[in-house]
């Protein structure tokens, strides 16, 4: 059985090399590669740390906004999918891309990158 808090609310990390491996499992990992005016966004939970990914503890949604607006939403079922996506998208440059990652027990992380 899982010991660690159940959360609600919105988290973020500041610091993700200082952050505590309960943080590092469930923040966002957003990487970002240019090519012309597509941008490949590959986003996973549980980079640094893995999440666990069972039928009662599991990434349930991952959501990506470019500048606020919503551009893609993925709902994973548990102990089926890791939390792990590949988003092809034409944005401009200085763009702002917030990813949110839910975990069923412990709420909504974030993460933010300009690209």
């Amino acid at each position: 059985m899982n010991e660690s808090p159940v959360l609600g609310g919105i988290h973020s990390v500041d610091d993700i090399d200082a952050a505590d491996d309960f943080s590092k499992k469930h923040v966002p990992f957003v990487s970002a590669a240019r090519d012309g005016d597509q941008i490949t966004l590959t986003i996973e939970v549980g980079h640094a740390v893995k999440h666990p990914n069972l039928p009662d503890h599991w990434i349930d949604t991952i959501e990506v906004y470019a500048n606020k607006a919503p551009i893609a939403t993925y709902n994973f079922a548990a102990g089926v999918v890791e939390p792990k996506i590949t988003v092809l998208a034409a944005l401009d440059p200085g763009t702002t891309v917030t990813v949110s990652g839910r975990c069923n027990l412990h709420g909504v992380w974030i993460a933010e990158t300009t690209v």
